[in-house]
């Protein structure tokens, strides 16, 4: 992917046409900056993936990326849901998000695998879901 932004970056900028004079087309120049910033984007929401770690709490679950620190308490998390993804060259891969109770669901950094019968993935996950029910009990008021 980071190959393919690269060169049609590349191409836009030096292809026949791309300059005026000695000048660059400054159309060109902005659509160049705009794949370049796109690719961006797209390096370092993957490199915050794989880098970054989720913490558990007592009171929140902290996740830390390269670019991304937060802290979301137990009580607004509904769920875990185990979620497949597929790229064109690796195949796929699976993640872990978690849904708030504002209904954004949101990408646990650190937490996904690339093979279906990873057993440690999968017990993960399942003490992750153990671990928030025995929290959001603990936090419930008893019901009269």
């Amino acid at each position: 992917m980071s190959v393919l932004f690269g060169g049609v970056a590349a191409a836009c900028w030096w292809l026949p046409g791309t300059r005026t004079g000695n000048r660059p087309d400054p159309d060109r120049g902005a659509f160049v900056i705009g794949i370049a910033v796109l690719w961006l984007v797209i390096m370092l929401r993957m490199v915050n993936q794989a880098v970054g770690t989720t913490r558990l709490t007592p009171d929140h679950v902290h996740l830390r990326g390269l670019v991304m620190r937060r802290s979301i308490p137990w009580a607004e998390i509904t769920r875990f849901e185990e979620r497949r993804r597929t790229t064109p060259r690796a195949g796929p891969y699976w993640q872990v998000r978690l849904h708030r109770a504002n209904g954004r669901p949101l990408t646990m950094p650190g937490f996904h695998t690339s093979g279906r019968r990873d057993h440690a993935f999968a017990e993960n996950l399942r003490r992750l879901n153990g671990y928030r029910a025995s929290v959001t009990d603990a936090v419930r008021p008893p019901r009269s």
